[in-house]
């Protein structure tokens, strides 16, 4: 079953924005973290 082109790259977008917003949010503990311990 062949996967239309245009899904195939809305998927990998789908991919890169869910992994670029994991590792924003990632940061943003990291920093919660550093600046207000406890």
């Amino acid at each position: 079953m062949a996967v239309p082109q245009g899904v195939k790259q809305l998927g990998w977008f789908v991919i890169i924005w869910a992994g670029g917003v994991g590792v924003i949010l990632a940061i943003g503990f990291l920093i919660r973290l550093v600046l207000m311990p406890g």
